[in-house]
């Protein structure tokens, strides 16, 4: 019963006051990409053209376009019709996920209501992002894919290329639906048809993604051609050391792993309920196996703690609903003939060996390369990205190639070794929020540096408690396995311990829900107003100018690289500029542009921190320059 009083208690917060300012806990990101990914669709309704504005993103996710021209075209173009979409699909993937737990095993409201009430869940399903859109479409895969037969396997592959098209980097999880897709009833079948059923799905969602992808191809080849090389060089590895480097830094800590911490802790000690065994039966499994397949091919492509993290949080909730019956039962983590065959295990062979090496290798260099940065910045010697990430990769090599002679001398500790590292990550995927706070301590007593920010953005003092129950929740099933000390005050609140973690979630998300403002909403009105000259406002030019313009009928130009070249050297009058010229607390530079106004939008409102404080502040002035041609980027 409490369980499905959480989840009720989450529903409101992903549907209220859709176009309020978004949370401080949500990434800067926003202030420019809502924009960016509903422009086309926003183009389309106001002036009847896909493309005004020569950095066309959205021509990149066709289904999240096309979702976002029908909510305009039905609701009129205004930010809440933008993040009505995302909402509704975070309801769909909620939906998704109920259909493939109500046949298994595990407990269906305790990881409804731990998704629901996931802190980077709640937010991302209140922005106007494609993420939310892809993470639904792939939850519905999901269940089609479990469920055993060749036919559904194709539709889930169908559904899976609808979620690539949503957004791309969504592939992370085609390996791992396909390995789901591939059952387990088929280990006595030939190779071929074990996986059959796997190759259908991978085919299926290779087709679905180039038939929606195909149109805009053939509509605008050249717009879209030159969008995916500018985010090709943005997203993936330039060269072997940034390779190397996106290994080392995985995870990447980012307030997002803080958020949600307490989740991960669950998710782990579920893990270990499962014997950390991907083809381990039942739905459990299946979210194990999709972490380690979809996690190793993420640390692959990219940073993968931003919001491209929001496509592991179904399988996080499934793992964390099985930790949470792992405390109400009471549970051990290991017992103590596991612990004896693992230390007895002999001739572990050298793809044991390499895994063993490898998930080393994963732990220790990125944090060592972070850490020290740090501290090297605090002292005031701040290390350069390039040498950063060239110290990490060198790191990761050495630790691979000591770790592998090492285990080629003692090949019976793989096991180990295996184990060991995978529990120190999950320990550091844990206390990422420590590590996070420590950092901003650092900075503010060594640096000058003011983390007022910092702590705002990881939730004030709301991040305490936060931290605490993630400690408590890695400690008792450590204690458990007789790696740390028994309290036993804490064993005997372990059940009250994941209810804790989903109410302490809605605390934080609280605020915004009971004191919304509405500042980035009342932006677009004060752009489009008229002049002093009372001239109309016939555009507006920035990176965030389609987000801030999103709800007029102004036309946006996107100011970004080398995209409207033309439009930054000379504007013609009628024409606003917005330029971001201070975020949070730094003060305003000398280089204010001379009789620019300024526009301040999305105030901080956490609760005890006074409330009111601009997070973004805007120079707002007309660039004087002189008429180019008689239209505004081809519109009259």
């Amino acid at each position: 019963m409490l369980t499905l009083l959480l989840l009720l208690a989450s529903l409101p917060g992903l549907l209220v006051h859709l176009d309020a300012d978004p949370s401080r806990l949500l990434p800067r990101d926003f202030i420019t990409d809502e924009g960016w990914w509903t422009g086309e669709a926003r183009d389309k309704v106001l002036f009847g053209q896909w493309i005004l504005d020569e950095y066309s993103q959205g021509l990149t996710s066709p289904l999240g376009t096309a979702a976002w021209w029908l909510s305009f075209r039905l609701m009129g173009v205004s930010l809440l019709a933008a993040r009505l979409p995302a909402a509704l699909a975070a309801l769909i993937a909620l939906v998704a996920l109920g259909l493939l737990l109500r046949a298994s095993r595990e407990p269906v409201w305790p990881v409804l209501a731990l998704l629901a009430s996931a802190v980077p869940f709640a937010l991302h399903a209140r922005v106007a992002l494609p993420d939310m859109l892809s993470v639904a479409l792939m939850s519905l895969a999901w269940w089609l894919a479990a469920r055993g037969h060749t036919g559904r396997a194709i539709l889930a592959g169908v559904l899976l290329g609808a979620a690539l098209s949503a957004k791309l980097s969504t592939l992370v999880a085609l390996p791992a639906l396909a390995w789901v897709a591939r059952g387990e009833d088929g280990a006595a079948l030939p190779l071929l048809a074990r996986w059959r059923r796997a190759v259908h799905l991978v085919f299926a969602a290779a087709l679905a993604w180039t038939l929606l992808r195909l149109p805009v191809g053939l509509a605008f080849p050249r717009e879209l051609a030159v969008v995916d090389a500018f985010h090709r060089a943005e997203n993936l590895p330039g060269s072997v050391i940034d390779l190397l480097a996106n290994l080392a830094f995985f995870p990447w800590p980012a307030p997002f792993l803080m958020q949600a911490a307490p989740l991960v802790a669950l998710a782990g000690l579920g893990a270990w309920q499962v014997r950390l065994d991907a083809r381990g039966r039942g739905i459990a499994g299946q979210a194990l196996a999709f972490l380690l397949i979809a996690g190793l091919a993420q640390s692959l492509f990219a940073y993968p703690a931003d919001r491209r993290f929001l496509v592991f949080l179904p399988a996080l909730a499934v793992l964390a609903a099985r930790g949470w019956r792992a405390l109400a039962e009471g549970e051990a983590v290991w017992r103590p003939d596991e612990l004896r065959r693992w230390r007895e295990a002999r001739g572990a062979g050298a793809l044991a060996r390499f895994g063993a090496a490898l998930a080393a290798a994963f732990v220790l260099p990125g944090r060592l390369a972070l850490w020290g940065s740090r501290l090297l910045g605090a002292a005031g010697r701040p290390v350069p990205d390039a040498a950063l990430r060239a110290a990490a990769a060198a790191l990761f090599v050495a630790t691979l190639i000591g770790a592998w002679l090492w285990l080629r001398r003692r090949p019976g500790r793989a096991g180990a070794l295996l184990r060991g590292s995978l529990v120190a990550g999950w320990l550091f995927v844990c206390f990422e929020q420590f590590d996070f706070l420590v950092a901003a301590g650092l900075f503010a007593r060594f640096g000058g540096y003011d983390a007022g920010p910092l702590w705002a953005g990881s939730g004030g003092w709301w991040s305490v408690p936060w931290c605490l129950v993630t400690l408590a929740l890695v400690w008792l099933p450590l204690a458990r396995g007789g790696l740390l000390p028994r309290i036993p005050g804490l064993e005997r609140c372990r059940r009250a311990l994941p209810p804790a973690a989903a109410i302490l979630a809605l605390l934080v998300l609280a605020p915004h829900w009971a004191r919304p403002t509405f500042t980035l909403r009342d932006a677009a009105t004060r752009l489009k107003a008229p002049a002093a000259s009372g001239a109309p406002c016939l555009a507006v030019l920035g990176a965030e100018a389609p987000t801030l313009a999103l709800g007029s009928e102004v036309q946006t130009v996107t100011l970004r690289g080398a995209f409207n070249a033309a439009w930054q050297e000379a504007a013609p009058p009628g024409v606003r500029r917005v330029a971001l010229r201070l975020d949070d607390d730094v003060a305003l530079p000398d280089a204010w542009p001379a009789g620019a106004a300024s526009l301040a939008v999305c105030p901080v409102r956490e609760w005890g921190a006074g409330g009111g404080r601009p997070r973004f502040v805007f120079a707002v002035w007309e660039p004087a320059a002189p008429p180019v041609g008689d239209r505004v980027g081809g519109v009259p």
